[in-house]
């Protein structure tokens, strides 16, 4: 994202995820019944996207109510400003005069005003709450296919990987790779269990398991 001070982002493929979800989750709190954009788009990392929805809806929520409580004030005023008439009284350098103002034709506009922001504030909320409904699981592999991985490197830099794996690589597709493990022996393991380059492997049981549950096809 062009600022390494701010944002850990190693191998640089973080951002998007995060601004698209964002974007659209900023777009379907606004639009009624536009709730299925969210899952036209599949997320490289659907913990980002899907946490990035997540706090639009919350803050839709708190917006929508702000500005429905604005609105419902303005029209009372208002209300309160179009029943006063149009004359008001002005002192100026020691002199008192009426002075005849269009305050009841304001009040009409103020009121106006107030319902429309009524109506934004009651649709953002109404969006936003059908949105937190629908769940966050957007993108999401399923237990077979194990988590992407821009998860698993996440997994790594957080320590909660086995401590044997280095890292992990998605394979380029000019180079015809398959994603695959560098574990700290030197060993690069392909997705498919084959070795990429270094000895046979012995992995430890937490890692075999690890592994496995993550779609790596690693023999018995």
């Amino acid at each position: 994202m062009g600022n390494p001070v701010r944002f850990s982002d190693p191998y640089g493929t973080d951002g998007w995820d995060k601004v698209v979800g964002y974007t659209i989750g900023t777009v379907t709190c606004l639009l009624p019944l536009s709730g299925g954009i969210r899952d036209v788009y599949t997320p490289n990392d659907p913990d980002d996207y899907n946490g990035a929805l997540r706090t639009i809806d919350n803050a839709a929520v708190v917006a929508g109510d702000i500005t429905a409580i604005t609105g419902t004030g303005a029209i009372a005023t208002g209300v309160i400003a179009g029943s006063s008439g149009g004359i008001v009284t002005v002192t100026s350098g020691g002199t008192t005069a009426p002075v005849s103002i269009p305050v009841a034709a304001t009040g009409v506009v103020v009121e106006k005003v107030g319902v429309a922001l009524t109506a934004l504030g009651v649709n953002i909320t109404m969006n936003a709450s059908a949105n937190k409904s629908a769940g966050y699981d957007r993108g999401k592999k399923s237990e077979s296919s194990g988590k992407s991985i821009n998860q698993l490197r996440k997994d790594v830099e957080k320590g909660k990987a086995p401590k044997e794996i280095d890292r992990f690589d998605k394979g380029r597709k000019e180079k015809h790779e398959q994603d695959h493990v560098h574990l700290k022996n030197g060993t690069a393991i392909n997705k498919d269990g084959t070795l990429k380059h270094g000895k046979d492997y012995d992995l430890n049981k937490k890692t075999l398991n690890y592994l496995k549950e993550n779609g790596w096809k690693i023999p018995n």
